[in-house]
């Protein structure tokens, strides 16, 4: 089984919701990949490093994906999605609006 997680983040710190999903994800398997997409957001990634059960971190960064629009998110995803079987996002409105889009 393999997991990517999207990782929640405004830019510089990750939100409370992406550890939930990766404590639930936990569950499912011993490592996941984290995606974490953004502009110059190396701080995201960076906190991603110290967390346990992470296999890979996968970063694109580019100026497009500043505001994280959910359209340029999931079309940036659609890529990476075809080596996963399962892909995990949180239920907050980000999650809601980015994992349809994908699924699309």
């Amino acid at each position: 089984m393999r997991i990517l997680v999207i990782a929640e983040h405004d830019g510089v710190a990750l939100k409370d919701e992406f550890y939930k999903v990766l404590g639930g994800v936990a569950h499912l398997s011993e490592s996941v990949d984290v995606l974490v997409v953004g502009h110059q957001c190396e701080s995201v990634y960076q906190q991603i490093t110290g967390l346990d059960n992470i296999a890979r971190i996968l970063l694109i960064d580019d100026p497009v994906l500043c505001y994280q629009s959910e359209d340029v998110l999931a079309k940036a995803v659609k890529n990476l999605a075809f080596q996963y079987t399962h892909i995990f996002c949180s239920t907050s409105s980000f999650g809601k609006s980015v994992i349809p889009r994908l699924a699309a």
